[in-house]
C-alpha cells in the first residue's frame, strides 16, 4: 500500500470546512496510541530506515464504541530521497498492552516513541483522508491508495496522492512523507535537554 502524510498549517475547523466543502463526509473519529520499541539503545543518533525496520509497534485505536489493540510491524519501502513509496502492515491482536508492554521490556527492548494523537476520518467514493492531530506535532493529512490506483506503480501511487494533497488548497508543508513518530522523537528528544 501507498500513502502520503504531510504537515497541515491550518486549523482543524478550517481543514474539516474545506473538505466537506469539496464533497467529502466525516466518517468516524477515533484516537490511535502507539508505543514504538526497538532492540537498539542509541536510537536517538539513528536515521530512519534503520530505526523503523528494527521497530515493533504496540497499538491501540479508542473510537466512540469501539477498541482495537494490535501488536504491528510496518515493512516500509524508501525510494533514494527518503519517502516511504511502499507499506506493508503485518498485525496481530492482542488482549492486553501493559503485559505485551513489559514483555518487550523484559526482553531489553526500548520505547522510543510514545505518541498518541486524534484520527478523523473524511471519505469522498474510494478516497480516504485522514486529518491526524498531535498536541506534540500539529495537524498532518494523510490520503492511502485507492482501489482506482491500485495498478499503479509506486512511484506512480505516490505522486498522484501528492496532486490530491495539493489540490486541496490548504496550507501544506514540502514533505509529503512525513515521519510523525521520528519527527516526535527528535522533537521530545530536543524538549527534554
Amino acid at each position: 500500500m501507498t500513502e502520503i502524510c504531510v504537515k497541515v498549517f491550518e486549523d482543524y475547523k478550517k481543514i474539516k470546512e474545506k473538505l466537506l466543502s469539496l464533497g467529502f463526509t466525516e466518517k468516524e473519529n477515533y484516537v490511535i496510541n502507539d508505543l514504538y520499541f526497538t532492540h537498539f539503545k542509541n536510537y536517538i543518533n539513528m536515521d530512519y530506515e534503520t530505526l523503523i525496520k528494527n521497530s515493533f509497534i504496540i497499538r491501540e485505536i479508542e473510537g466512540e464504541n469501539w477498541n482495537v489493540k494490535n501488536l504491528l510491524y510496518k515493512d516500509k519501502v524508501l525510494d533514494k530521497n527518503g519517502n516511504v513509496i511502499m507499506e506493508k502492515k503485518n498485525k496481530v491482536v492482542i488482549e492486553n498492552i501493559e503485559k505485551c508492554k513489559n514483555i518487550f521490556l523484559s526482553a531489553g527492548l526500548s520505547c522510543w516513541c510514545d505518541y498518541s494523537y486524534k484520527n478523523c476520518e473524511f471519505v469522498k467514493e474510494d478516497l480516504i483522508i485522514n486529518v491526524q492531530c498531535s498536541n506534540v506535532l500539529g495537524i498532518f493529512l494523510e490520503i492511502e491508495e485507492s482501489n482506482t490506483i491500485k495498478e499503479k506503480s509506486n512511484y506512480e501511487k505516490f505522486n498522484y496522492l501528492v496532486s490530491i494533497a495539493k489540490s486541496l488548497k490548504l496550507k501544506l508543508g514540502d514533505d509529503f512523507s512525513c515521519k510523525k513518530p521520528f519527527l516526535y522523537l527528535k522533537t521530545h528528544n530536543l524538549s527534554n535537554t
